[in-house]
Parts: C-alpha cells; structure tokens; sequence
C-alpha cells in the first residue's frame, strides 16, 4: 500500500468518526467525553440539549462533506480542507451557542 493511500484512508476515518460524533451529540447528556463542554452549557441542562440538537446534524454533514474532500481533492489539500472543516464546525457551533445565549437573556 502506498503513503498517499494510507494517507487517504486516515482522513476517511476522521471523517468517519467526525460523523459519528454528529450522530450522538444530539443524544447526550452534559458529560466529560463528547460535546461543547462550556460553563454555561454544562450549567444549564436545556442550552445543551439546544446546541447538541442543532451541531449533531451540522457535525453529521461536515463528517461527510471530510469523506467526500478526502475521495477528491488532491493529497496536499486534504489537510488543509480537513483542519478548515473542522474549524468551521467548532465556529458555527460556537456561534449558536453565543446566538441562543443573548436569546435567552432578551427573553429575561
């Protein structure tokens, strides 16, 4: 098997796992393992369950969309593309979670 392949079938993978977080974020619990275990997320039981309902699906697609890049684009922009997907998902999910907390204190 050649690096490139190999190369190939890592970055599969994390898009793989990146999908499977997306499929049980929207499932869980406040936790110490998997979601965005911030103080204000970890306090209030109900902004989790908001922001793991609405990043779940938006991790799920970003999973894929890795998968898809990976198959694709040429090995020296797989990195790149990867690190850039990941950090926009971290990015829109953050921003939801600012979006829901200045919601929430309007409706205070």
């Amino acid at each position: 098997m050649n690096a490139e392949l190999l190369l190939r079938c890592c970055y599969i993978v994390s898009g793989i796992v990146i999908a499977i977080v997306g499929i049980v974020m929207p499932k869980t619990k406040p936790n110490r393992w998997i979601g965005f275990r911030l103080k204000c997320t970890m306090e209030d039981p109900v902004l989790w369950s908001q922001v793991h309902r609405f990043s779940g699906p938006v991790w799920f697609i970003g999973g894929c969309l890795i998968i898809i890049n990976t198959a694709f684009l040429p090995i020296e922009l797989v990195i790149p593309a990867l690190l850039g997907m990941i950090f926009l998902l971290c990015i829109i999910s953050l921003v939801h979670i600012e979006v829901l907390l200045k919601r929430k204190k309007t409706e205070k």
